[in-house]
């Protein structure tokens, strides 16, 4: 099935208030700022989106919010796994109706086998005509081998899923992702990688997602404009200056999604983890936190200034 989304697309975050309840207001500025930054897709309720805290009902609500007000201007991907499979069949339909660009889920489980696993996203693909992407966050093992599927029985097994078109492939091993590219080349292969976009595109990636573009997704569009015009010395700066950022969110003291909460709260958008993740309050981390964001993100250039 042909569904190709190109360059950056950021997983969005979902803002919850102190009680663990969602904060709906926060979705239109979230929308205007990835319009605003050129934003080539989104990416919801995958690990950025905390979709494995929260309830199918929270799940439905949040994407009725997200598309409603984005009402077809960016493709959105909605993610539906991560509990069981009526659970994620249920969502496969919501998102459907909602007006869902693609539906993708990680694997069922750590255990379950490549033929397992085409069962159940062949299961979720047949629930929907919209296109169906893996988000690939760990292994895919071939119960004949016992070892990770090779590439090219990888997608000789997922053809068998009508509408298969693409992977979220969040992993750093792109020989793996470069031959699943040689053996479906029409396949869309977005990288989950944040920190190695340009290396991921040259071994044929056609963009990617990730919890870092949430919040420097203006920046790393210019990135892959400069990438895409053959600039790549200005392309990789701007990639390190993107990881400076992502050092800081990665560091055990900051946490990826609490980081990300107050760099959001910071530009005007409140909303905190899902409970129980805590979130950031540290004043003193906070500070050095904004101060290399802001020393490294412009988030409102564009590839001519």
């Amino acid at each position: 099935m042909a569904a190709t989304i190109t360059g950056i697309i950021p997983a969005l975050v979902t803002p919850f208030d102190k009680y663990g309840n969602l904060v709906k207001d926060s979705a239109e500025k979230l929308l205007e700022k990835y319009v605003e930054e050129r934003a080539d897709g989104l990416y919801m309720l995958g690990y950025t989106g905390e979709g494995r805290l929260m309830s199918v009902a929270e799940r439905k609500e949040w994407t009725e919010v997200v598309l409603g007000i984005n009402n077809g201007r960016i493709p959105v991907i909605v993610h539906v796994g991560y509990s069981n499979e009526e659970e994620a069949l249920d969502l496969t339909r919501h998102a459907t109706k909602a007006g869902a660009f693609a539906v993708s889920s990680v694997p069922l489980s750590n255990s379950a086998t490549l033929q397992e696993n085409v069962l159940y996203f062949k299961n979720l693909a047949e629930a929907s005509d919209l296109p169906f992407y893996i988000y690939w966050n760990q292994e895919i093992i071939d119960n004949e081998t016992g070892k990770r599927a090779a590439a090219v029985k990888l997608v000789e097994t997922m053809s068998q899923v009508r509408n298969f078109a693409g992977i979220k492939y969040t992993d750093s091993n792109f020989y793996y992702l470069e031959r699943i590219r040689k053996y479906m080349p029409e396949l869309n292969l977005l990288t989950g990688v944040d920190t190695m976009v340009q290396a991921g595109a040259l071994l044929g990636a056609d963009g990617a997602i990730g919890a870092l573009q949430s919040v420097t997704c203006g920046h790393m569009r210019v990135m892959w404009d400069e990438y895409k015009a053959g600039n790549l010395e200005k392309a990789q700066k701007l990639q390190i200056q993107a990881n400076n950022v992502y050092e800081m969110l990665d560091r055990p003291d900051v946490g990826v999604i609490p980081g990300i909460k107050v760099i959001m709260e910071h530009e005007g958008i409140p909303g905190l983890p899902k409970l129980p993740t805590p979130p950031l309050t540290d004043p003193v981390i906070i500070k050095q936190l904004l101060e290399v964001y802001e020393s490294n993100i412009v988030n409102k250039v564009t590839a001519n200034s």
